[in-house]
């Protein structure tokens, strides 16, 4: 547990843990057993490394959310969950049922120490076309006792007068210099809805999530530092278009921020915690 000075609040930012998929966030009762050594020959490979990246993802997660807590608020950026895997026919899941993949999903996020919850819509390929699936998970949380959540589209989160843009889509690029472009106009369409008539609140904020990878860059303007980043994801490499198509490095964590006290002169404390999955490495075949 870490105890912060007076007036301090920390947030913890995360978001795309795809619960449901089978190197999404998992926890243990919902993981791989040990293969019996008698399915086809490429399941049981396959099998076998999956196994491992869900275990190693799971206990790295469980450590670090509960060493960095408590927490003031959570901000959980979307795609809780995974859906039906249509384009895969759902051959990359653990369950077809996105109750189930949604209870998956809350368990994950039980472990996080706050009583207050700021969700964001994911991209409705996973969380629901017709349907909203994560007004779920944000039901849930909202009606634990003594607690309190929101859900929407783009969230505006005031933390001693610190502002948060927090939206889950943004732009990607396959190419690592190319990485902040996105994120960065983001920012710049969050200061020119701000300029004239006040339509946004100017954020110091800005967080998306989507791509998978963490970008993170700050300046100062006005005597305050602005924040702007991609969050990392809590799905891990694997899945069949990452791997048959992608070329770039996935970032597996979650961000915290330290927010200092009202009028205070000092600056929010940005801290990054991403994960080297182990059980991801290539390996060379000895022929």
């Amino acid at each position: 547990m870490n105890k912060l000075a007076k007036g301090w609040k920390r947030i913890i930012m995360l978001g795309d843990q795809h619960s449901g998929h089978k190197i999404g966030l998992t926890p243990p009762e919902f993981q791989y057993k040990s293969s019996t050594g008698t399915e086809k020959f490429f399941h049981t490979h396959s099998r076998k490394k999956t196994q491992t990246i869900q275990k190693e993802c799971w206990d790295w997660y469980k450590k670090v959310v509960k060493e960095k807590g408590p927490y003031h608020l959570a901000i959980v950026n979307g795609d809780c969950i995974d859906g039906t895997g249509l384009k895969s026919k759902g051959t990359e899941l653990l369950t077809t049922d996105r109750d189930e993949q949604v209870g998956i999903a809350q368990d994950c996020l039980e472990l996080i120490e706050t009583n207050n919850w700021s969700f964001t819509f994911g991209t409705a390929y996973h969380t629901g076309v017709g349907e909203d699936f994560e007004i779920k998970i944000a039901e849930y949380f909202n009606n634990k006792p003594g607690s309190k959540a929101e859900i929407g589209a783009h969230q505006w989160p005031d933390v001693n007068g610190w502002i948060f843009d927090v939206k889950h889509f943004v732009g990607s690029s396959s190419v690592p210099y190319g990485r902040s472009t996105a994120p960065d106009k983001e920012d710049t369409w969050n200061a020119l809805w701000n300029i004239d008539d006040e339509m946004q609140p100017r954020a110091q904020i800005i967080i998306r999530s989507h791509v998978h990878y963490y970008k993170h860059t700050d300046y100062v303007r006005g005597g305050r530092t602005h924040h702007v980043a991609t969050l990392p994801a809590l799905q891990a490499m694997g899945s069949k278009f990452g791997a048959r198509k992608c070329s770039g490095r996935v970032d597996f964590g979650f961000c915290t921020i330290d927010i200092p006290p009202r009028n205070s002169k000092e600056q929010p404390i940005w801290q990054p915690h991403v994960a080297e999955i182990t059980g991801q490495r290539a390996h060379t075949s000895q022929f």
